[in-house]
Formats: C-alpha cells, sequence, structure tokens
C-alpha cells in the first residue's frame, strides 16, 4: 500500500505539472549545468544590459563576481539537488544551454511565460522540473507513513487534502517550496521514529534549499529524543550548511525584514483571500484539533509559527507573484 500511494502521487504530481514557470527556475537550472558541464557556479550566459540588480545583496536575482561573470544569487540547494536529473536530460541533447536561457532574460523579451515555453521543452528543462512531482509524492508519501497509527481511511483524507492543497499547485511549478516541504514531511516521519540524524540530514538539505529555513531546526530537535547526541545530531548538519553560507556569501542574504509589517502579513499570511492559509489550506485550522495527540511532535507546532513570524516581517510577505499561501506551503 505504501508504494501504491507514493506512486499515485507521483502521478498526480507529473499530471498536473507545468514545468518550470519563473525566472528564478530556469537561473537554478543554469547553475545545475554549470556544475555538470563546466565545474562552475557562473551561469552560461552574459547578463548583458540588464534591467534587473547585479549587486550581491538580497533580492537580486543575479550579480556580477570580481572577475565580471555572471552569478546567481539565489541559494544554491535547488541546484545542487537538480544537478543529477539534469545531468541525465542533458544526455539528450547537445545544445549549449545558454542558446536557451539567454531569451530568457533579453531586455526586448516582454513575456517571460513566452520565454519559459521553449526552455520547457528541453530535455534539461524537462528532467529539473521532474524535482516538484517527486518532492510532492515524498511529501505525501512521508505523511501516509506518519499516520500509521489512525484508520485508512482518515491516512487517505489526509493525504488527498494535501495532495488537493497550495502543495498541489507547487509541486508542479519548480519552486523552492515543494522541495523544503518534502523535507520537513521526511524529517517528520524520521523523528517519530528516533533517527534524529536523518532527521539533521533532512533539516540541513531544506536549510540548503531555503537558508530561512535553518530556525525549523530548533522544533524538530525539540520533537526528538533531548540527549545531547541527538540535538547535536538534528543541529549539528544544519549548523553546517550555516557556516558554508556564512563562507561563500556573508552579505548576500538577509535584509528585506521590518516589523512594521507584522501585524499587516501576519493576517495576511492566514485569512486574506490572496494569499491566507486558511483560505487555500482550510483543513489546517481544523488539524489543529489535532495537537493533543501529537505527544512530543507537539514541539512541531512551532514550525509554522516560526514560518509566520519570518514572512510576515518580510517586505513581500505575500509573494504576490505566486497563488496562494506559498511560504507556508
Amino acid at each position: 500500500m505504501n508504494a501504491r500511494v507514493g506512486l499515485a502521487a507521483l502521478a498526480f504530481f507529473m499530471l498536473t505539472s507545468r514545468g518550470l514557470t519563473v525566472g528564478d527556475a530556469a537561473v537554478h537550472l543554469d547553475v545545475a549545468d554549470g556544475l555538470v558541464s563546466r565545474g562552475d557556479l557562473a551561469l552560461s550566459f552574459d547578463v548583458g544590459p540588464l534591467a534587473v540588480s547585479t549587486e550581491p545583496v538580497a533580492g537580486a536575482l543575479l550579480h556580477t563576481d570580481a572577475e565580471g561573470r555572471v552569478r546567481s544569487s539565489l541559494p544554491l540547494g535547488m541546484a545542487l539537488v537538480g544537478a543529477p536529473l539534469m545531468a541525465v536530460g542533458g544526455l539528450f541533447t547537445g545544445r549549449p544551454l545558454a542558446d536557451v536561457i539567454a531569451p530568457l532574460f533579453d531586455p526586448e523579451t516582454r513575456e517571460l511565460g513566452a520565454a519559459l515555453r521553449p526552455l520547457n521543452r528541453d530535455p534539461r528543462a524537462l528532467a529539473f522540473a521532474l524535482l516538484g512531482p517527486i518532492s510532492g509524492a515524498i511529501s505525501i508519501l512521508c505523511v501516509w507513513l506518519l499516520l500509521d497509527d489512525v484508520s485508512r481511511r482518515a491516512r487517505l483524507a489526509a493525504v488527498i487534502a494535501l495532495a488537493l492543497s497550495p502543495l498541489g499547485v507547487f509541486a508542479g511549478t519548480g519552486w523552492t517550496q515543494s522541495v523544503t516541504a518534502a523535507c520537513l514531511a521526511f524529517g517528520a516521519w524520521r523523528v517519530r521514529r528516533g533517527q534524529a540524524w536523518e532527521v539533521g540530514l533532512a533539516l540541513a538539505l531544506a536549510t540548503l534549499v531555503r537558508p530561512d529555513h535553518a530556525p525549523l531546526a530548533i522544533p524538530f530537535a525539540l520533537a526528538a529524543d533531548r540527549r545531547p547526541r541527538d540535538l547535536a545530531a538534528v543541529l549539528g548538519p544544519v549548523a553546517a550548511v550555516g557556516l558554508l553560507y556564512a563562507a561563500l556569501a556573508p552579505t548576500r542574504y538577509g535584509g528585506g525584514y521590518a516589523w512594521a509589517t507584522v501585524t499587516e502579513g501576519l493576517s495576511g499570511l492566514l485569512f486574506s483571500p490572496l494569499t491566507g492559509l486558511f483560505v487555500y489550506a482550510p483543513f489546517a485550522l481544523v488539524g489543529l484539533l489535532g495537537a493533543p495527540r501529537l505527544g512530543r511532535l507537539r514541539w512541531l507546532l512551532l514550525v509554522p509559527g516560526i514560518q509566520l513570524a519570518t514572512y510576515a516581517a518580510w517586505f513581500d510577505w505575500s509573494a504576490h507573484l505566486a497563488y496562494g499561501p506559498r511560504f507556508l506551503v
């Protein structure tokens, strides 16, 4: 039954996938291509006279390094996770990726969506776009496994609700949230099984994909057996990723936060018709009724609390380019 649930979820997310839908995903793809084909993090195209920031600060999509090479200002995680898929896709084409990527960032390109359609026909992009469906299927399967002490009907209701939630939208688009959702779902399953090192590695991967996920390691560590060895197993890998980012890009991340937006952001993230969690995923509110049965896993209720505090203060708390509560997937 476990295999059937996982395969059914994968098939569902693949059938509903729209491939790469945003420029961020194209940049992740290009970084992955650089890692595989050149062993370099530089991008494959010349930035040219782009109307985008080229400074290595928060919010910039691209920047130039000291040697004048174009680099991504996005975290490395998506490119590292997707590189093996991209490498397989690269076996089916000899065309340089720069020929496909460059038109996306041409100042004369008026519609990014129109430029992404040809990219999504490239074998490398097709393979890279599998990240979303695979991550969505992992999330569904881990929740199914986590709920092994309830009835099959209740488990099916839970995973169907999850598949039809905003996770189902973003598992088919190439955003980072589907990958980190899979990491957190896997971590929740393994923390219940007492596998602290596996939890730590899952949280480290989530942090590699999105550095703002690093604080989420704290509730996972509290939910584990709070022996020093288990705390180190959960927090150690996440701390290592944090040190990696500090060494590679000490000034590139951070910024963009203002406590003045917290009240607006918090109410908007929960209840607004544009991004409200309880509007797009009302079962999340009903799910709070199950908190007394969670045991040590009640510590994981701090995860959405930390996420709400983080993104309510973010200058773009609504993630205005996205459907529903993307930051809370």
